[in-house]
């Protein structure tokens, strides 16, 4: 699966460590995406399209629009959809955390990642407990390292 990046901020998220990310999260996850597209931006820009989508007014870290087959069949086996990445919220999530930015960054792109494949935390308990496991899964997987506990927890309260 590729990913295209597409920054409208300056950051030192590395194309390798989204490839990296990409690589372990098919290896993990079944889907037919052969691409996903990745925007990095600034607070304005996400609280605008947080409005708009989601109707909340406000900065958040993450946000992720599937392609649906409904409205694009042939589109949905091409793309899995977008994820929007709040890069200067990304920086403040991590540095409250005490963990560095690549690992949130990687988190924020995995959460979005999972999103378009279906998963939603906000559904029920039992899909939140599913994200979480893959996700600390993924970034064990990632990172080389057991990751922190309790990583939902600690970015739902900043959101």
């Amino acid at each position: 699966m590729r990913i295209e990046i597409n920054k409208q901020v300056r950051s030192p998220i590395s194309p390798r460590l989204v490839e990296k990310i990409g690589r372990a999260f098919v290896s993990l996850v079944l889907v037919n995406w052969r691409e996903v597209s990745l925007g990095i931006v600034g607070d304005s820009e996400i609280k605008k399209l947080n409005r708009r989508y989601r109707h909340h007014d406000q900065v958040t870290d993450v946000l992720s629009f599937a392609v649906s087959p409904d409205n694009f069949p042939a589109a949905s086996v091409v793309t899995g959809g977008e994820i929007i990445i709040c890069y200067p919220q990304a920086v403040r999530q991590a540095k409250a955390a005490g963990r560095p930015i690549a690992e949130e960054f990687s988190w924020l792109l995995i959460h979005g990642l999972l999103h378009l494949s279906g998963l939603d935390h906000e559904k029920s308990a039992k899909e939140a407990k599913i994200m979480a496991r893959l996700e600390e899964n993924l970034l064990s997987q990632i990172w080389r390292k057991k990751a922190k506990r309790g990583i939902i927890r600690q970015v739902k309260k900043s959101r």
